[in-house]
């Protein structure tokens, strides 16, 4: 199975997340969404008020032994008006059940939570497939500093990204790290050369504004 970049934003250029309590949701309809069987979402849309007030790493590891994965999670980045996935297929079309019902069901959660109507999204999410190894270890870590590189807050800290769990700073993994981590000597390797992307900056601001015109 191939990988892939996806990301979208929301609708002109508003934000998709406004309150901690958003990105909780978002999270949680990550792990729900991401599984082969049916009938999954209904039963989020009917306890989210258990999961949303409960310790997020007990929900994490309590779906997570449920699941049949549709997608492989490599890295993610939640900011307030845009998300970035790097994604391994699972099964044929995996990727598109995956963002389809996680798109579909947070939309739901933030219209009507908000008392708005209309797409939340700007369009179809974007799907680019990672040509070789190289662009995979660069979308790693493009995708795990974004809050950084958006200066939005350090990503080692940012609680909405993947990478405080690369660098074991998490309760609970959400992340397939493997593919990435192993082709470094440790986990301090890997944090330099990602931290090395972010000052170089230009190159990565670069590739952010040409996704994105």
């Amino acid at each position: 199975m191939e990988y892939y970049h996806v990301f979208n934003r929301g609708v002109a250029k508003g934000n998709i997340f406004l309150k901690k309590l958003d990105f909780r949701r978002f999270i949680i309809s990550m792990i729900l969404s991401n599984d082969t069987r049916t009938g999954l979402m209904h039963i989020w849309d009917n306890f989210r008020r258990f999961h949303l007030n409960a310790k997020l790493s007990d929900c994490v590891e309590l779906e997570l032994k449920k699941r049949k994965p549709l997608v492989d999670i490599i890295t993610y980045c939640l900011n307030p008006n845009h998300f970035h996935f790097l994604l391994k297929a699972r099964v044929d079309r995996g990727v598109e059940k995956f963002l389809q019902c996680l798109g579909t069901s947070y939309a739901k959660y933030f219209n009507n939570k908000y008392e708005r109507v209309g797409p939340l999204f700007q369009g179809r999410y974007k799907s680019y497939r990672v040509k070789n190894n190289g662009k995979l270890l660069f979308l790693s870590s493009y995708i795990n500093c974004n809050s950084e590189i958006h200066r939005i807050s350090k990503a080692e800290e940012y609680e909405w990204c993947s990478f405080p769990e690369y660098l074991g700073k998490t309760e609970y993994n959400l992340c397939q790290k493997n593919i990435i981590i192993s082709q470094f000597r440790n986990i301090s390797e890997y944090k330099q050369f990602s931290l090395d992307n972010i000052k170089e900056g230009k190159s990565a601001r670069q590739t952010q504004k040409e996704l994105f015109e």
